[in-house]
């Protein structure tokens, strides 16, 4: 029984939180991205590594949780980019990459009211989405870039002021359009690490949302429930023991959980204290394979 148990781990620690059933907490952060993105507001969303950023995009762009938030299913599209992709291309090949990856999601948008004209002359990829941007003016429907990893993209060394220049014209030129990046430290900081860069008005058109830890209460809860899921009761010591391992940060806390029931697994549905150690030794194997981070 134990083996098929194991099988139930209910943590997921390895990739960002796709499935919106399996996305914890986070109203607040949610509430607010999206009441700015409604706005036509562009978005930064800034946090350490691995604090759930990647997960809150796909959330967000989920239609029944922006419907929820006034997101008409046939008035918004949500496109996204990982940036690491773009970290070493140049201008036109960013904006390539742009370009497939919206003509894809509109070949995928069964509500999409309106495509891209067959027969545009398109000498390049930029002109592309300034004539597909047209036809989302005139039909009232909002474009939303999201920019995953946008440090990535300010760490390209063939990146330029007239690539940024060029991604802040058409969410100018297009009301219709807003981007929305995540990254490590503030956009602002990333200007500073590259002087090529420093100074473009492509940063000035954001609003800038900095996610955190959980709370300790938000830790407890998160661990309670998710173990509950599958029948499984922890001691309180026990609990404690692992809400300080993951320090409230989302992936810390899913991987200790993880390690937690499979130590409970293993010892027949049972965990006490004195498992502490094993949990802890198997987390920072686990941690540092994953991160190189220690506990």
């Amino acid at each position: 029984m134990p083996a098929m148990v194991k099988d139930r781990n209910p943590f997921h620690h390895q990739d960002p939180i796709r499935d919106r059933d399996a996305f914890f907490n986070r109203d607040a952060d949610v509430r607010k991205v999206l009441t700015w993105l409604r706005k036509g507001q562009s978005v930064s969303v800034v946090g350490k590594e691995k604090i759930g950023k990647t997960s809150l995009l796909y959330f967000v762009s989920n239609p029944e949780v922006a419907m929820q938030h006034g997101f008409a299913a046939q008035k918004y599209l949500f496109c996204y980019v990982g940036c690491k992709q773009l970290a070493d291309l140049n201008e036109d090949d960013c904006f390539g990459k742009l370009k497939a990856v919206v003509e894809e999601a509109l070949l995928a948008w069964e509500a999409c009211p309106v495509l891209p004209p067959d027969g545009i002359a398109c000498p390049g990829a930029r002109f592309w989405l300034d004539q597909t941007l047209l036809l989302f003016d005139q039909a009232g429907i909002r474009l939303i870039v999201q920019l995953d990893d946008f440090d990535w993209l300010t760490g390209n060394e063939r990146l330029s002021l007239r690539c940024l220049d060029n991604l802040r014209a058409l969410s100018e030129a297009h009301g219709t359009m807003a981007y929305l990046t995540t990254s490590r430290v503030p956009l602002v900081d990333l200007q500073g690490e590259l002087p090529d860069i420093a100074g473009s008005p492509f940063f000035d058109i954001f609003l800038e949302h900095e996610i955190q830890a959980f709370t300790s209460d938000e830790t407890r809860r998160f661990l309670v429930t998710r173990l509950e899921s599958v029948g499984a009761v922890l001691p309180d010591g026990v609990l404690e023991f692992i809400c300080g391992l993951s320090r409230g940060e989302p992936h810390r806390l899913q991987l200790a959980g993880a390690c937690a029931y499979d130590v409970w697994c293993e010892n027949g549905c049972r965990l006490c204290e004195e498992h502490c150690g094993e949990v802890k030794e198997r987390f920072g194997r686990e941690l540092q394979s994953a991160s190189g981070d220690s506990v």
